[in-house]
């Protein structure tokens, strides 16, 4: 005898069967998605020649209206100045607006970032811009102060990436059902083969240093001929040599991506809504670096947060894979990590990721 149930209400039912399963939401990824509601925005503003800088050599972005924001994260992609540097600063508009607060410089010999806790409710705090007090900003300046012969011919694109951290939930379903993908060609390596005193530090140059290894085979034909060299020199010249003394900063990774990657990639850094915008690029055959905690199965609890390059999705294990330089040798560092368990420890950085996108195919992502 068969039995048959009509369900009155389907969604109800959705419901208790996801708590069943121990999860948020049971719908494949083209449903979860549409129900996550966004809580990042990414803007650009591409830098001409023929624009306007002031005769003390300054360049300002300004953005009066936007949607309201506790965060704001900076990018820039430009050519590495040959002499002199530039030195961005921030501003954003909450009551009125606030003061300009230095946030980075970058140049020949130099990149660091700094820190601005003066303003009571405004917080820079070296690669991000923090509303204080429960307030939410509505619009922001970017300026960029060219210094000792830097050109603004070398600036080439501004990224801002605006988010209310307070919409930010991490949402992880039961199944999703998009077909499995793999971008191939993305050389494996370990951070902890390299010939450096602080190499348990180089998760971040290490992934973006693979991803633009990738591309420039893509673009060039070849990888570096030494990558282990290659990738102490990219740690190098990403190492935040202010307060921080770190080499995971990330719009300095993102900043010399761009000039390593000779103009043909755009890089930024932006807080990701959903997997399914991770997915679409993956699916496009584009990388992506994520910043992850308290990953199960990683090679270490990841309790700082750890990069690793996102390169496919396995739909029958409902796993991630992924480049993990973390493990100690170059043939380890593939790994497959539980849909779940990535999505908590990937939220628990808030979604926090590092993306390329080829000149040529920009268009299709804005």
């Amino acid at each position: 005898m068969k039995i048959f149930i009509k369900l009155k209400r389907p969604k109800i039912f959705a419901f208790l069967l996801g708590v069943f399963c121990g999860f948020s939401v049971l719908f494949p990824l083209n449903n979860y998605s549409s129900s996550v509601d966004p809580f990042s925005k990414t803007l650009f503003k591409f830098v001409e020649d023929k624009e306007f800088v002031d005769n003390k050599g300054v360049y300002v972005w300004e953005c009066n209206s936007c949607d309201p924001f506790t965060e704001l994260i900076l990018s820039w992609n430009a050519f590495r100045p040959e002499r002199g540097k530039m030195t961005f600063w921030v501003s954003v508009k909450h009551f009125n607006w606030s003061g300009w607060q230095r946030i980075s410089e970058w140049g020949a010999n130099t990149q660091r970032t700094f820190v601005n806790k003066l303003n009571p409710y405004v917080h820079t705090k070296h690669v991000r811009v923090e509303m204080q007090r429960g307030l939410h900003a509505k619009g922001f300046k970017i300026k960029v102060a060219l210094q000792n012969g830097a050109s603004l011919d070398n600036l080439k694109a501004l990224f801002v990436c605006l988010s209310d951290l307070k919409k930010f939930k991490i949402k992880t379903p039961c199944r999703f059902t998009f077909p499995s993908v793999l971008v191939k060609g993305i050389p494996r390596h370990s951070q902890m083969v390299l010939n450096h005193p602080r190499y348990r530090e180089l998760c971040s140059p290490t992934s973006t240093g693979l991803i633009v290894n990738y591309f420039k085979q893509k673009f060039d034909g070849k990888y570096a001929r030494n990558l282990s060299n290659y990738l102490v020199d990219f740690a190098d010249k990403v190492y935040d040599n202010g307060y921080l003394d770190i080499y995971g900063s990330w719009p300095l990774n993102v900043a010399q991506a761009y000039d390593a990657t000779d103009g043909n990639v755009f890089y930024r850094v932006e807080r990701l809504n959903s997997f399914k915008d991770l997915y679409r690029y993956i699916s496009n055959e584009i990388p992506v670096a994520v910043s992850v905690r308290k990953l199960r199965g990683g090679a270490t609890p990841y309790t700082n947060g750890h990069l690793m390059v996102v390169v496919g999705w396995d739909q029958k294990r409902q796993a991630v894979l992924c480049i993990d330089p973390a493990f100690s040798s170059n043939s380890q560092t593939p790994k497959a990590y539980k849909l779940r368990n990535f999505l908590f420890a990937w939220g628990r950085s808030n979604n926090l990721s590092y993306v390329p996108i080829p000149r040529d195919e920009f268009s299709q992502f804005v």
